[in-house]
């Protein structure tokens, strides 16, 4: 396997994205590649302002749920203002995450498996501005920009109902049905192969490692 390499597991909150990054590290490991974690999701720093903004100005919702976790949600579609500036800044604060979350790691030579990626953050940013069109965006074009050329990409996907019934939180997630049908979309454009996580832990970790072994041979 090259050095150097990025593998991104994509996919909506609760599809076990966390848990196959996990698995794949320690197998990695196990076999002598340098392995580093990478959740790339989050990391704002451009747009703090705006996001200070949008919940002042009620474009930004919080939800609790019934173990009194807080949960907020962005509607910036509702903000002609909001819906332009923001892909902006949330660009900018991606282009730093890349750097500093994947691209310095990538120069040392280490494999980085990225928990969410770019891919996550279009349609996160989708949903927020309202926005469905931004694929093919100028904005949309940058972000994908940031995709290193040496990069194995895979997606988990679950049925919303069984989403909700795995994480609690996610029963007050008003945009889930949403997120899930762009996230498809934004899939099937891009050829990112689809997993589906409704079966056993190991059965998924197995066919994301067949995925490697076709890229780059068993390793």
């Amino acid at each position: 396997m090259k050095s150097g390499l990025v593998i991104s597991i994509s996919g909506v909150d609760g599809t076990g994205k966390t848990t196959q990054a996990a698995l794949l590290i320690k197998y990695l490991r196990h076999r002598g590649y340098r392995c580093i974690y990478s959740h790339v999701r989050f990391g704002h720093f451009f747009s703090v302002p705006l996001l200070a903004l949008a919940r002042i100005g009620g474009f930004t919702r919080i939800y609790r749920t019934t173990q009194g976790t807080e949960i907020g949600m962005h509607f910036f579609g509702k903000s002609k203002a909001l819906a332009s500036l923001y892909p902006i800044t949330f660009y900018i604060d991606t282009v730093i995450n890349m750097t500093l979350k994947v691209h310095l790691h990538t120069l040392f030579g280490r494999i980085v498996i990225a928990d969410r990626f770019v891919y996550d953050g279009l349609v996160d940013l989708m949903v927020s501005t309202g926005r469905t069109d931004l694929l093919r965006s100028t904005i949309g074009r940058l972000l994908l920009r940031l995709v290193p050329k040496t990069h194995v990409k895979v997606g988990l996907s679950l049925p919303p109902d069984l989403l909700r019934y795995r994480r609690e939180e996610l029963e007050f997630d008003v945009t889930l049905d949403e997120r899930q049908l762009l996230f498809t979309k934004v899939t099937e454009e891009l050829g990112i192969p689809i997993i589906s996580t409704e079966g056993s832990i190991g059965a998924i970790h197995n066919l994301i490692l067949e995925k490697l072994w076709l890229d780059y041979g068993r390793v």
